[in-house]
């Protein structure tokens, strides 16, 4: 080979070269990964699935410290179903005892955290006795307490379910249009259909949100209209 040849190179592989670039630019514009970047990623993917696949309750203590670790990182209330899964489908009879053994640990050493069952699941909460001390540290998101006109309102939807808003105003004589639309807002409250009458009006319905700020773990938990005239000394 000349030394021009070394010097330019073989014009036969510039032009593969060429091609070679434009087919990365090509596939760089059009988003595409490279085939690196895509071994990269399935590498990672799979690594994970297989970590999913190695996780094992050894035992007991450790399975409460699970549903502890759980149940401190959500807000939400976790459905046993979900717990059930999280543990390896752990049968309901032994998820239930590691629940209320949890519960008695708090109780024991009178923690000021306590698990309850709510809207359907379970949920870490404050204990009802230090609400003053927690609202002295967040007094700045504390919220407006319901009006009577609301409370009443959202009393007739509970025990009403479903139930449209022309009902709503039957019981209670007057316009509801606006405490309905503020109930909704606040998310105790939401649309859940639609009744098959002439117009379709919507039917509302309380949420799990309601449930979770009355402390009910389902709407069966209501007082029985009974008992409330039982509470409130009512003939």
């Amino acid at each position: 080979m000349s030394d021009e040849k070394k010097h330019n190179g073989d014009p036969a592989e510039k032009q593969l070269q060429a091609e070679a670039d434009l087919k990365v630019e090509g596939s760089e514009a059009a988003g595409e990964q490279p085939e690196e970047e895509i071994a990269d990623e399935t590498n990672i993917s799979t690594e994970a699935k297989e970590t999913e696949a190695e996780l094992i309750v050894r035992t007991p203590a450790e399975a409460k410290a699970i549903l502890e670790c759980a149940l401190f990182t959500t807000n939400d209330a976790l459905p046993f179903p979900k717990l059930s899964k999280l543990l390896n489908n752990m049968d309901s009879k032994t998820l239930r005892g590691l629940v209320q053994e949890l519960q008695r640990e708090y109780e024991a050493r009178q923690s000021g955290l306590q698990i309850v069952e709510v809207a359907g699941g379970y949920q870490l909460a404050t204990r009802p006795v230090f609400a003053p001390w927690i609202l002295r540290l967040h007094h700045h998101r504390t919220r407006n307490p319901l009006t009577p006109a609301a409370m009443e309102t959202l009393a007739i939807i509970a025990y009403k379910q479903p139930i449209i808003r022309a009902e709503i105003e039957v019981i209670r004589g007057v316009d509801s249009s606006g405490i309905i639309r503020n109930l909704v807002e606040l998310g105790l409250v939401e649309v859940v259909g639609k009744k098959d009458v002439v117009g379709y009006p919507m039917l509302y319905g309380t949420t799990n949100l309601f449930l979770k700020t009355f402390g009910l773990k389902c709407l069966s938990d209501l007082p029985s209209i009974q008992e409330l005239k039982e509470m409130f000394k009512i003939k």
